[in-house]
């Protein structure tokens, strides 16, 4: 059977295999071989003219069939060479060892180069002046070079310089073919130049690309920046470095920022109700910072005297105006000694100190803490009687103890704050002072004898006796603490 392909049709054929010489042998040759072998030239009676093929047996379980031949006409071949896209133009070509031309666009419609006692011309029959001086290199514009497994050499027809690059492969005959291409030494400086054209436009669109990276990381990178540092003075509640950011040109940046600016406006108000620095100190000591446990504390209270009958002559805005500033100067003293204020009572002031970072001077700083309330106070009253206003008289109220400290309250609405007699105790030392000021007085500091034995030698007092607390059967020692 012979199959024959006409354009996109296979045309198959009965054959005698009388009329084909050779064929016996072609036989044998294959089933002795046992897998596909290239042969020589087949010269085709019908077709007249040679052909490349190759010779593959065919078996079925351990019995020789007979052989697959393939082949493919020397025409056909150089007509796939010479309108392949770098074909023709480029003067491509197939030689069967250094002489016969197999493959080149002159066979692709010449039939009568064939001839049945010749079957490839030499390259020197075919027309071709350039491919006939392939062996003829001009020693003046160099020798034969090598890359990797490829030849080339420079050849000179009528004056003009050619370039052939060429490789042999072997195993399609006993001689080597050699397959390679020519063309003119000035297509190759154009060649070169285009790729350096090609080159440096490519350098130039990467240098653009990176400077549009960098300028798109720029953009993008600054406002992230600013971002971060902006939520890290927020890690550690430094909300005075905290102030709202420009917005972005990039819709997420925007909106990230957007929520920033929202979440530092919280914070504002959250500050105004809970203690900056008692949030710090339960962040810096994690989980177990608020758990109830027991601790040796110090508590102090303040008490405004007569602020009923003082309050009446001002209006309630005013009032108002004087409590904040009151309890500005307070809440100064106090957090200058490193402690923790609890709650404001009406006019009155609750603070602590031993909790929740432990403090085993907490009750020397207690008392340096109300000295400096008292001074503060005098002096405030030196401006206020510039003014023409009444000056304000405070009672200051201290006792040191255990109490439990941590979260009180219900899910919804919780203090860090202490339990415990000692708070109690340390409020009606406070009332004492009540008994022992007189008018002259503008500050009164009372303590209790567990005060001055916690805080030691930096604590001086003086006795005023054995006073039995309200609420209480049992006397308890007061001292008195200079204000100054």
């Amino acid at each position: 059977m012979r199959a024959e392909r006409h354009g996109d049709n296979v045309v198959l054929r009965k054959i005698d295999m009388q009329t084909v010489p050779g064929l016996d042998e072609a036989f044998e040759m294959a089933r002795r071989a046992g897998h596909p072998v290239w042969e020589e030239l087949l010269w085709s009676e019908r077709l007249n003219q040679p052909l490349v093929n190759v010779r593959t047996p065919l078996w079925h379980e351990g019995s020789f069939l007979g052989i697959l031949l393939t082949a493919v006409t020397v025409s056909e071949l150089s007509r796939f060479l010479a309108e392949s896209p770098a074909g023709s133009d480029v003067g491509a070509f197939i030689l069967l060892g250094r002489n016969h031309v197999l493959a080149h666009a002159a066979l692709a419609h010449n039939p009568q180069l064939f001839k049945r006692d010749k079957l490839l011309p030499e390259v020197t029959e075919i027309g071709d002046p350039v491919l006939a001086s392939i062996w003829s290199p001009n020693p003046d514009l160099g020798a034969a070079a090598f890359v990797g497994s490829s030849k080339s050499h420079v050849v000179t027809v009528d004056r003009a310089p050619y370039v052939f690059i060429y490789r042999d492969i072997t195993g399609y005959s006993d001689q080597p073919w050699v397959v390679g291409r020519y063309l003119p030494l000035d297509e190759i400086g154009s060649e070169v130049r285009r790729l350096e054209h090609a080159a440096w436009l490519g350098l130039g669109a990467v240098l653009v690309a990176v400077a549009g990276a960098w300028l798109v990381g720029y953009a993008i990178g600054k406002p992230i920046l600013r971002l971060a540092r902006a939520t890290s003075a927020i890690r550690t509640l430094d909300l005075t470095s905290a102030h709202p950011l420009a917005g972005s040109h990039l819709r997420e940046l925007d909106e990230a920022i957007r929520a920033y600016n929202a979440l530092i406006a919280t914070l504002h108000w959250f500050e105004t109700y809970v203690p900056r620095r008692l949030v710090k100190q339960l962040m810096a000591q994690g989980e177990q910072a608020s758990a109830l446990v027991e601790r040796e504390v110090t508590v102090l209270f303040t008490d405004i005297v007569d602020f009923t009958s003082f309050a009446e002559r001002l209006s309630a805005s005013d009032a108002a105006t004087f409590l904040n500033d009151h309890f500005r100067l307070l809440a100064a003293c106090v957090e200058a000694e490193g402690g923790t204020i609890d709650k404001y009572i009406g006019d009155s002031l609750m603070a602590f100190w031993g909790a929740p970072e432990l403090q085993l001077d907490h009750s020397a700083r207690a008392c340096r803490a109300a000295r400096a309330i008292a001074t503060a106070i005098i002096g405030d009253n030196r401006r206020r009687r510039g003014l023409g206003l009444p000056p304000a008289r405070i009672r200051i109220g201290i006792h040191a103890g255990p109490a439990m400290v941590g979260n009180i309250g219900a899910p919804g609405r919780i203090n860090y704050t202490l339990v415990g007699d000692i708070v109690n105790t340390a409020q009606r030392i406070e009332d004492v002072a009540k008994k022992c000021m007189t008018d002259e007085d503008e500050a009164v500091i009372l303590v209790s004898d567990a005060v001055l034995r916690s805080a030691g030698p930096e604590c001086s007092a003086q006795p005023i006796g054995e006073h039995i607390l309200r609420g209480r059967h049992e006397a308890t020692n007061v001292f008195r603490l200079e204000a100054s």
